[in-house]
């Protein structure tokens, strides 16, 4: 994967309101009673077992925020070791009032955007491989005289509904698609999401309803758990 080179995210939230209407001059939140925080001081302070069990820590969450959001595994893959190529690069300026989660999603969205519109200006179209995928797997495999078989028809229901759930978040704009992504598979409060797309609780609510409205009036009724 090839991503443009960006100025790295500083991991302190002091500085001009953000983008998204955030309040100026709130005073920083001391968070080293935070475990998170007090392992990323250890990164800061040179310690390679703490870099590593960082990277343990998040490893999962950021790949598979990357895996949905893009719907490439190695290209995931390659999401995740940049996103801590630039953690590790970044250190040295990090400050206790900072909050690793949300500045290690942030750098990973970051990423994953600068990714999707790249694929958008070569016009890359990764959909239609995952329908044929579909179709060539549907079927493989079985004897229609088998008994034992699943029905073809249970099979290919699901396999649809899976493809058109898919569709419909990729068709999404990028920061409805992240924040669907944040705030279904990653639990996410519109607090948390705020911080991670420069934003503020209220306007994620917003972006929120906007992206399950969209979704609602392309889901079968079976598939409209998005809350």
């Amino acid at each position: 994967m090839t991503t443009p080179v960006q100025p790295l995210p500083k991991p302190t939230p002091v500085g001009p309101a953000p983008k998204g209407g955030k309040s100026p001059g709130a005073a920083p939140v001391d968070r080293s009673d935070d475990p998170d925080v007090r392992l990323m001081i250890r990164v800061r302070d040179g310690d390679p077992d703490a870099f590593t069990a960082l990277v343990e820590r998040f490893h999962a969450d950021i790949l598979g925020l990357a895996d949905r959001t893009l719907r490439d595994r190695s290209t995931a893959e390659d999401v995740v070791q940049e996103t801590f190529l630039r953690v590790y690069k970044a250190r040295e300026g990090y400050q206790a009032t900072a909050a690793v989660r949300t500045w290690i999603y942030r750098i990973a969205v970051n990423l994953c955007v600068s990714e999707i519109r790249t694929r958008k200006r070569r016009k890359t179209v990764l959909l239609g491989g995952l329908r044929r995928e579909a179709d060539d797997d549907a079927g493989a495999g079985l004897d229609p005289a088998d008994d034992r078989a699943p029905a073809p028809s249970s099979r290919l229901e699901d396999e649809e509904l899976a493809a058109v759930v898919r569709a419909a978040l990729e068709d999404l704009p990028e920061n409805q698609r992240v924040a669907m992504i944040l705030s279904k598979f990653h639990d996410m409060p519109y607090k948390d999401i705020g911080d991670t797309l420069d934003m503020t609780p209220m306007a994620v609510k917003s972006l929120l309803a906007r992206a399950r409205a969209t979704m609602r009036d392309r889901l079968p009724r079976q598939a409209l758990d998005l809350e």
